[in-house]
Protein backbone atom coordinates (compact mmCIF):
# COMPACT_ATOMS: atom_id res chain seq x y z
CA UNK A 1 0.00 0.00 0.00
CA UNK A 2 0.99 3.28 -1.13
CA UNK A 3 -0.32 6.39 0.94
CA UNK A 4 0.65 9.84 -0.24
CA UNK A 5 -0.42 12.73 1.55
CA UNK A 6 -0.85 16.19 0.57
CA UNK A 7 -0.37 17.65 4.65
CA UNK A 8 1.73 16.45 7.39
CA UNK A 9 -0.44 13.57 8.74
CA UNK A 10 0.47 10.91 11.70
CA UNK A 11 -0.44 7.13 10.75
CA UNK A 12 -0.99 4.31 13.28
CA UNK A 13 -1.37 0.43 12.28
CA UNK A 14 -1.89 -2.47 14.40
CA UNK A 15 -3.08 -5.48 12.98
CA UNK A 16 -3.91 -9.00 13.98
CA UNK A 17 -1.91 -12.14 13.37
CA UNK A 18 -1.78 -15.83 14.43
CA UNK A 19 0.18 -16.11 17.63
CA UNK A 20 0.96 -19.34 19.44
CA UNK A 21 2.00 -20.35 22.65
CA UNK A 22 6.10 -19.94 23.12
CA UNK A 23 7.78 -21.94 25.53
CA UNK A 24 9.41 -19.79 28.36
CA UNK A 25 6.77 -16.94 28.16
CA UNK A 26 4.59 -16.40 30.93
CA UNK A 27 1.13 -17.93 30.90
CA UNK A 28 -2.07 -16.75 32.25
CA UNK A 29 -5.56 -18.82 33.13
CA UNK A 30 -8.28 -17.29 30.79
CA UNK A 31 -11.91 -18.61 30.94
CA UNK A 32 -15.22 -16.89 29.63
CA UNK A 33 -18.68 -17.97 30.38
CA UNK A 34 -22.00 -16.78 28.97
CA UNK A 35 -24.97 -15.32 31.02
CA UNK A 36 -28.78 -14.40 30.78
CA UNK A 37 -28.38 -10.59 32.04
CA UNK A 38 -32.06 -10.45 33.63
CA UNK A 39 -31.47 -13.94 35.49
CA UNK A 40 -27.63 -13.83 36.28
CA UNK A 41 -27.83 -15.77 39.36
CA UNK A 42 -29.45 -19.36 40.80
CA UNK A 43 -29.84 -20.08 44.59
CA UNK A 44 -28.88 -23.19 45.49
CA UNK A 45 -29.37 -24.19 49.45
CA UNK A 46 -29.59 -20.87 50.46
CA UNK A 47 -26.38 -19.68 48.38
CA UNK A 48 -26.64 -17.25 45.48
CA UNK A 49 -24.38 -19.22 42.52
CA UNK A 50 -23.93 -18.04 39.20
CA UNK A 51 -26.26 -19.29 36.53
CA UNK A 52 -24.84 -19.87 32.78
CA UNK A 53 -26.22 -20.65 29.52
CA UNK A 54 -24.80 -23.52 27.98
CA UNK A 55 -26.96 -24.69 25.70
CA UNK A 56 -29.31 -22.68 23.27
CA UNK A 57 -29.62 -18.68 22.86
CA UNK A 58 -32.72 -17.44 22.07
CA UNK A 59 -33.01 -15.24 19.09
CA UNK A 60 -33.65 -11.75 19.89
CA UNK A 61 -32.62 -11.96 23.57
CA UNK A 62 -29.88 -9.78 25.26
CA UNK A 63 -26.68 -12.13 26.54
CA UNK A 64 -23.39 -11.05 28.51
CA UNK A 65 -19.90 -12.92 28.38
CA UNK A 66 -17.80 -12.47 31.29
CA UNK A 67 -14.16 -12.86 30.72
CA UNK A 68 -11.87 -13.61 33.47
CA UNK A 69 -7.81 -13.58 33.05
CA UNK A 70 -5.96 -14.82 36.05
CA UNK A 71 -1.61 -14.41 36.67
CA UNK A 72 -1.12 -17.16 38.66
CA UNK A 73 2.99 -16.20 38.78
CA UNK A 74 4.83 -13.99 40.83
CA UNK A 75 5.70 -11.86 38.52
CA UNK A 76 3.75 -8.38 36.78
CA UNK A 77 2.60 -9.26 33.27
CA UNK A 78 1.88 -6.81 30.73
CA UNK A 79 -0.58 -8.03 27.92
CA UNK A 80 -3.62 -7.22 25.65
CA UNK A 81 -6.80 -8.89 25.61
CA UNK A 82 -8.57 -9.18 22.65
CA UNK A 83 -12.49 -9.48 23.17
CA UNK A 84 -14.81 -10.24 20.18
CA UNK A 85 -18.66 -10.92 20.19
CA UNK A 86 -19.67 -14.36 18.46
CA UNK A 87 -20.09 -14.58 15.19
CA UNK A 88 -23.53 -13.07 13.87
CA UNK A 89 -23.87 -11.19 17.14
CA UNK A 90 -24.79 -7.59 17.54
CA UNK A 91 -23.14 -5.74 20.27
CA UNK A 92 -25.30 -3.93 22.97
CA UNK A 93 -24.12 -1.15 25.29
CA UNK A 94 -21.15 -0.06 25.11
CA UNK A 95 -19.70 -3.74 23.68
CA UNK A 96 -17.69 -3.40 20.51
CA UNK A 97 -17.31 -5.96 17.72
CA UNK A 98 -14.05 -6.73 18.46
CA UNK A 99 -11.83 -4.56 21.09
CA UNK A 100 -8.23 -5.08 22.50
CA UNK A 101 -7.58 -3.78 26.21
CA UNK A 102 -4.27 -3.45 27.32
CA UNK A 103 -4.09 -4.90 31.23
CA UNK A 104 -1.36 -5.32 33.50
CA UNK A 105 -2.13 -8.45 36.12
CA UNK A 106 -0.11 -7.82 39.48
CA UNK A 107 1.47 -11.31 40.88
CA UNK A 108 -1.79 -13.76 41.51
CA UNK A 109 -4.12 -10.83 40.18
CA UNK A 110 -7.35 -11.18 38.53
CA UNK A 111 -9.01 -8.83 35.91
CA UNK A 112 -12.76 -9.66 34.46
CA UNK A 113 -14.21 -7.66 31.45
CA UNK A 114 -17.89 -8.27 30.62
CA UNK A 115 -19.39 -7.97 27.05
CA UNK A 116 -23.15 -7.72 25.86
CA UNK A 117 -25.08 -8.78 22.52
CA UNK A 118 -28.35 -10.36 20.86
CA UNK A 119 -28.53 -12.54 17.86
CA UNK A 120 -30.70 -11.48 15.17
CA UNK A 121 -30.99 -14.39 13.46
CA UNK A 122 -31.39 -18.12 14.70
CA UNK A 123 -28.48 -20.11 13.62
CA UNK A 124 -24.76 -21.71 14.79
CA UNK A 125 -21.92 -19.50 15.24
CA UNK A 126 -18.34 -19.75 16.02
CA UNK A 127 -17.59 -17.88 19.12
CA UNK A 128 -13.91 -16.04 18.97
CA UNK A 129 -13.36 -16.53 22.74
CA UNK A 130 -11.20 -14.48 24.90
CA UNK A 131 -6.98 -13.90 24.22
CA UNK A 132 -4.45 -12.99 25.99
CA UNK A 133 -1.40 -11.73 23.93
CA UNK A 134 2.37 -10.08 24.32
CA UNK A 135 3.63 -8.95 20.83
CA UNK A 136 3.84 -11.90 18.94
CA UNK A 137 3.12 -13.87 21.90
CA UNK A 138 0.04 -16.11 23.24
CA UNK A 139 -0.48 -15.66 26.99
CA UNK A 140 -3.82 -17.91 26.72
CA UNK A 141 -6.91 -18.08 25.26
CA UNK A 142 -10.56 -19.46 26.16
CA UNK A 143 -11.63 -22.49 24.58
CA UNK A 144 -13.72 -21.81 21.07
CA UNK A 145 -17.35 -23.29 21.25
CA UNK A 146 -20.04 -23.49 18.84
CA UNK A 147 -23.42 -21.46 19.79
CA UNK A 148 -26.90 -22.91 18.56
CA UNK A 149 -29.21 -19.60 18.73
CA UNK A 150 -33.10 -20.64 17.95
CA UNK A 151 -36.08 -19.04 17.31
CA UNK A 152 -38.01 -21.10 20.35
CA UNK A 153 -36.20 -23.02 23.09
CA UNK A 154 -36.49 -26.85 22.82
CA UNK A 155 -34.65 -26.98 26.19
CA UNK A 156 -37.68 -25.70 28.78
CA UNK A 157 -35.74 -24.58 32.10
CA UNK A 158 -38.69 -25.35 34.61
CA UNK A 159 -36.43 -23.62 37.19
CA UNK A 160 -37.81 -19.97 36.13
CA UNK A 161 -40.90 -18.00 37.73
CA UNK A 162 -42.03 -18.21 34.01
CA UNK A 163 -42.62 -21.71 33.60
CA UNK A 164 -43.36 -22.28 37.40
CA UNK A 165 -46.24 -19.58 37.60
CA UNK A 166 -47.90 -21.36 34.10
CA UNK A 167 -47.33 -24.61 34.57
CA UNK A 168 -46.02 -26.23 37.90
CA UNK A 169 -48.39 -28.04 40.42
CA UNK A 170 -49.11 -25.66 43.62
CA UNK A 171 -46.77 -27.26 45.93
CA UNK A 172 -43.65 -26.26 43.60
CA UNK A 173 -45.18 -22.64 42.68
CA UNK A 174 -45.44 -22.26 47.05
CA UNK A 175 -42.32 -23.21 47.11
CA UNK A 176 -40.54 -20.89 44.73
CA UNK A 177 -42.31 -18.18 46.20
CA UNK A 178 -40.95 -19.09 49.61
CA UNK A 179 -37.51 -18.13 48.21
CA UNK A 180 -38.31 -15.15 47.21
CA UNK A 181 -36.62 -12.14 49.37
CA UNK A 182 -38.44 -8.67 49.48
Amino acid sequence: VTLTASAPMFLALEDIASASLEEGSPTVLVGQDFFDPARRTDTVDGVSRDRFVTGEFLKGVPYGCRMVVTNPSSSTIRMELLAQIPEGAIPLGDTNMTKGHPVTLRSYGTVSMESFFYFPNSGSYRDYPVHAGRGESLLGAAAPVVLKVVDEVTEIDRTTWDWISQNAELPAVLEALSLIHI
